[in-house]
């Protein structure tokens, strides 16, 4: 049962990508290419995406005549109610694809950022009181899954932390918004790379939100492993969209910054 469906869905991801490269040489060729220009283009996209999904899917009745039994194509017997889903949406963020790793890139290229350590070295430097009186706390890494906010790394088992409140949406806007994060006192520099998705992020539930100039949420969706990847191109697609955070949805924490690269 699984191979035929695995076939399927395979099928889907290969129409998406060329979907995607079709998409990927409009937007390449335009040497003046601005938000308003960008928008009719990914509408296009998006409607042609879905037009050769539906024909395929019609053309197979999805699945039955490759062998996909009833209750596969109805979603039983899976190891989830969306497993389907999902794996259609994650389109080419299937693992060592090569020219699904290229497609991605010429989508849109993206740059995560950790936070600036500047600000978080003279705080190693308090009194445990001291640190309490800010409503700060310092802690021993017991754990080998406690991510850093500035490397974007775990820390090491028996690494010295801070754990403390860090306002990462300082705007005056209701998305106004405060939580606790980790700093490890040996992250000297901040994460900053291009079309990098650490493995702090692909190892957790990641929640991410798109805002636009003025500071206000126009869209937000959760991913998990690699489908974050193709998330972050998807919201960055829309034009409005100025940049994105990242957080650790089980917690609610900040995780990181992420922009047009």
């Amino acid at each position: 049962m699984m191979t035929a469906l695995a076939k399927h869905e395979e099928n889907h991801r290969l129409i998406f990508l060329e979907e995607a490269a079709k998409f990927a040489e409009k937007v390449t060729a335009k040497t003046d290419l601005t938000r308003k220009i960008l928008k009719p283009i990914l509408d296009q996209f998006s409607k042609d995406a879905k037009t050769a999904q539906d024909l395929y899917d019609s053309k197979t009745e999805h699945g039955k005549k490759e062998g996909v039994p009833a209750r596969a194509r109805r979603g039983e017997g899976l190891s989830g109610p969306q497993r389907h889903v999902r794996k259609r949406r994650a389109g080419a963020a299937g693992r060592g694809d090569d020219a699904s790793s290229r497609t991605r890139k010429s989508i849109m290229a993206f740059r995560i950022t950790g936070l600036d350590p500047e600000p978080f070295k003279p705080l190693f430097d308090l009194s445990d009181e001291a640190l309490a009186a800010i409503g700060a706390l310092r802690v021993t890494a017991d754990d080998p899954r406690m991510p850093c906010r500035v490397s974007m790394a775990h820390a090491e088992v028996g690494e010295e932390l801070l754990l403390l409140n860090h306002v990462h949406q300082p705007a005056n806007t209701p998305y106004r918004s405060t939580h606790a994060i980790y700093v490890r006192r040996l992250a000297d520099r901040a994460f900053d790379a291009v079309d990098t998705v650490t493995e702090v992020m692909t190892s957790r539930l990641v929640a991410v939100r798109a805002f636009d100039a003025r500071h206000m949420m126009i869209d937000a969706d959760v991913s998990e492993g690699e489908a974050t990847r193709a998330l972050i191109e998807r919201l960055l697609a829309n034009p409005e969209a100025s940049y994105l955070q990242a957080h650790y949805a089980r917690r609610g924490c900040y995780a990181a910054r992420i922009e047009r690269a």
